[in-house]
């Protein structure tokens, strides 16, 4: 079912962005330093020091929510993309599956595209 691969989607995006978020926070901070030479230790000290462990996940919300939303979406296009292209007569193979995958990337861009 289309469905439960979309919510499988959206939950593992929402799980790999909660532990991956702290390092692209820090990346941000260490590029906004322009000028100044900045490294990611000093970047993780100073969120550390001034908000504590909950700084490393500022902003968070918004983010976690569109990435889950774009994933969960790309998946069920896939997923029913694949389906009726089977359901069609095309065989599961590699080419079906990227031809799939394509659908999907396409549909969900185009509806989610403002995001």
């Amino acid at each position: 079912m289309a469905v439960v691969e979309g919510v499988a989607g959206g939950l593992a995006s929402m799980a790999t962005t909660v532990v991956l978020y702290p390092l692209n926070l820090i990346n941000t901070r260490v590029q906004a330093r322009s000028g100044r030479r900045g490294t990611i230790i000093a970047a993780a000290r100073d969120i550390m020091r001034t908000d504590g462990v909950a700084g490393f996940y500022a902003g968070m919300g918004p983010f976690i929510l569109k990435d889950g939303a774009f994933s969960a979406l790309q998946f069920f296009w896939k997923e029913a993309a694949l389906r009726a292209l089977v359901r069609a007569g095309a065989a599961r193979t590699l080419g079906t599956e990227l031809a799939a995958g394509l659908l999907g990337c396409a549909v969900t861009n185009c509806m989610t595209l403002p995001l």
